[in-house]
């Protein structure tokens, strides 16, 4: 059984992806902030133990699992917001948090599981991206990133997400799949 962590968990949608997929998994904790998007989550999931690990900024270290899910916020790299700051934003800058969070554990996980807005990669944004790529490169990880729409998995919505898996141990080349 996969034990995961979400950080940005919002509503849970990675979790959801997790079962649909069909992936043996169990979530340990989930870490958001948001009042309302924590009665969303549990109440989707009927889970009122799991606990909450709150704000990401008062976070010093996780506990181990094998699989961190996380969706930074993305106002300072959405299309939305023309003066947005990229990955140095105080907001979508809380990408590096987990960056950061990772490199305290003394176990790290195997998986690393990023979702975004596209513009990520835009000519804007793509150098922070490279250096977020760089950091995690540092931790032991290798990834990959890939662009997925909604419409294209039977969902009546032209919705563009961003996807970095990352992997440990995995050399140049390795496919994560």
């Amino acid at each position: 059984m996969l034990k995961v962590i979400e950080l940005f968990a919002g509503i849970g949608s990675q979790r959801k992806a997790l079962e649909k997929i069909g992936i043996n998994h169990k979530v340990i904790a989930f870490c958001d902030n948001d009042k309302y998007a924590e009665k969303s989550y549990r109440s989707i999931f009927n889970d009122y133990e799991i606990p909450n690990l709150g704000d990401i900024t008062k976070l010093e270290t996780l506990q181990y699992v094998d699989l961190i899910t996380w969706s930074f916020p993305c106002q300072d790299i959405s299309n939305a917001n023309n003066n947005g700051q990229g990955l140095n934003g105080k907001r979508s800058g809380l990408a590096y948090k987990v960056v950061d969070l990772i490199s305290t554990m003394a176990i790290k996980p195997q998986y690393l599981l990023m979702e975004n807005v596209p513009n990520l990669l835009s000519k804007k944004f793509f150098v922070g991206f490279q250096n977020l790529q760089n950091q995690i490169n540092k931790l032991g990880y290798h990834n990959q990133y890939f662009t997925m729409n909604a419409k294209d998995y039977g969902i009546p919505q032209n919705r563009k997400r961003l996807f970095m898996i990352d992997g440990i141990n995995y050399s140049v080349g390795d496919s994560l799949f």
